[in-house]
């Protein structure tokens, strides 16, 4: 009967369980600089490299979305105050 509390609750703790927290463009930035210093060190084994080298790959693609949908943004707000302006202008126009 132990091993079967044991299993449960080592199903319960594996990290495909749960998603990771949500992390700011500034947090997965210093993430991926901690991890370029690590690797311009040049004193890790082959597999830390590899690893750390694919976990820097998808932190730039985090921050690459995130930046993408803060462009995203600022075009769809730049559009709706040029859209503002526009429908003031033909008072300005007489």
């Amino acid at each position: 009967m132990a091993r079967k509390g044991t299993a449960s609750g080592a199903e319960g703790d594996t990290p495909s369980a749960t998603p990771p927290p949500e992390r700011s463009f500034e947090e997965a930035l210093a993430e991926l600089e901690t991890r370029v210093a690590r690797l311009e060190r040049g004193d890790l084994q082959l597999e830390e490299a590899l690893q750390l080298y694919e976990q820097g790959v998808a932190l730039i693609r985090e921050c690459q979305s995130r930046l993408d949908a803060a462009d995203a943004r600022i075009v769809a707000l730049t559009a709706a105050g040029a859209e503002i302006a526009l429908a003031g202008s033909p008072d300005d126009e007489s």
